[in-house]
């Protein structure tokens, strides 16, 4: 998992399987620090990252799907092969090669699965 999102919400989900967890680094909550800008990720970044975990992994970009719901996705969608917007608004899913819209995100995943 990528996001934008902070890292200490983002890996939560490793709790719930998900092998590996990146967001962007903030203070221990209850931020009585400064946010240091250079731990934001931006859409840049997710490319970055993909990148160091396929080769951690034994991966290519031809191995992966991406699937989100905004414009900092694009950049991840642009150098993978398949791409899942996922309840998002034409802009993004017009850059998908797939998209879904509902509630069930194992539905989302099968798109890749079943060819779309």
């Amino acid at each position: 998992m990528i996001s934008l999102a902070p890292g200490f919400f983002v890996e939560r989900l490793l709790e719930w399987g998900v092998h590996a967890a990146h967001g962007s680094r903030f203070p221990a909550l209850p931020f009585r620090e400064p946010v240091d800008k250079a731990g934001i990720l931006g859409p840049p970044d997710k490319v970055r990252l993909a990148d160091l975990m396929c080769a951690e992994y034994g991966l290519t970009r031809a191995d992966c799907v991406a699937y989100g719901d905004s414009m900092s996705d694009t950049d991840l969608f642009a150098v993978v092969p398949r791409s899942v917007a996922v309840n998002a608004d034409h802009h993004v899913s017009g850059l998908a090669s797939d998209a879904y819209r509902g509630l069930d995100l194992r539905e989302a995943y099968a798109l890749t699965r079943t060819g779309g």
